[in-house]
């Protein structure tokens, strides 16, 4: 075998050579400080394991996204972990082109996930709902959103019908409510952790999985009375109370009518028919100075709400409506 060809054969294997060399070291450190011949079959055996894993760091030439150069010091503790020496020397691993490779493992990035901001308007009896994303979301990419509801004969907030949500709608309208009710509205939005970095965890909320769900703050809503209810004056020689009643919400026709405790308000829909409106009169607060009711008390006949309806002062438009809660 020539200079040449002895020259191209290091070259083809110097990586080989490298590891030998190590493994030879090793050995010749054991022997120098007295290591039992079964404490040297475990070393060489972990001594493989490291070589192995280093020839497969080796074969990498671009660490990955979440590794900073700094293997030296990582396969030291492996290698003192596996020799144990006492007062040893330093080792040190290298990658061609002989230069040290040190390693250190990034933390990873965190996702952090916040409720939206939940808004509501009213528009007639319909209820508008919009939200905005928080600004302090991190590493997290929006999947859904979904709305609740509680109205005041409910225990608990349900899902409303068509209030699963994509990520990239932020307004819906509630349809199915009654006028003179309150409701209570929460949204729910999910999110998963941003897929295009490789490693990443939750941080708000601490879960495992791969997505999360948070749930913003209660947005209280109470909808409009649906008449314009007009206390005229007391009947006399008797205990009704004539009233104006005027559709705003619902249809039907303005109707005047003579009402007692007990008795439900009626007007005229559409085919001039009488019907009732679902409020009952329950009481009246007759005037000190005169005969006149100062202000009567309905009731919703379904749900038992009440409302105070004062007598209009002069010729000006009666008050709206004054519910009465319990």
């Amino acid at each position: 075998m020539n200079k040449e060809m002895l020259i191209a054969f290091i070259k083809q294997r110097v990586e080989q050579l490298a590891v030998a060399a190590v493994v030879l070291l090793i050995l010749v450190y054991l022997i120098v400080v007295g290591v039992t011949e079964s404490e040297a079959e475990k070393t060489l055996k972990d001594a493989d394991v490291l070589m192995d894993n280093l020839d497969k760091a080796k074969k990498s030439a671009i660490p990955p996204e979440h590794i900073v150069v700094d293997y030296k010091g990582e396969l030291q503790r492996e290698i003192e972990k596996a020799i144990n020496p006492v007062d040893g020397a330093d080792w040190f691993v290298y990658k061609r082109p002989f230069v040290p490779i040190r390693f250190k493992v990034k933390p990873p990035d965190e996702g952090e996930l916040y409720a939206s901001t939940l808004s509501a308007t009213l528009d007639g009896v319909k209820v508008k709902l919009s939200w905005t994303d928080s600004e302090d979301n991190k590493n997290v990419q929006i999947v859904g959103y979904r709305i609740l509801r509680k109205g005041e004969d409910d225990t608990s907030f349900k899902p409303l019908s068509g209030g699963e949500l994509s990520a990239g709608q932020k307004e819906f309208t509630d349809d199915g409510t009654e006028p003179g009710a309150e409701y209570i509205y929460k949204l729910q939005t999910t999110a998963e952790l941003d897929p295009t970095k490789q490693f990443i965890k939750w941080k708000v909320p601490q879960v495992e999985e791969k997505t999360a769900t948070v749930e913003s703050e209660e947005k209280s809503v109470e909808t409009p009375f649906p008449y314009v209810i007009r206390v005229k004056w007391k009947v006399p020689n008797s205990d009704k109370v004539k009233l104006e009643v005027e559709p705003t919400l619902v249809k039907g026709k303005k109707l005047e009518q003579d009402v007692e405790i007990g008795k439900e308000l009626k007007m005229k829909d559409e085919q001039d028919k009488e019907v009732s409106i679902e409020y009952k009169l329950v009481e009246y607060i007759e005037s000190k100075k005169a005969a006149e009711p100062d202000y009567i008390v309905i009731e919703h006949t379904r749900s038992h709400r009440k409302w105070k309806v004062e007598k209009p002062k002069g010729t000006g438009a009666p008050p709206p409506p004054v519910r009465i809660k319990n």
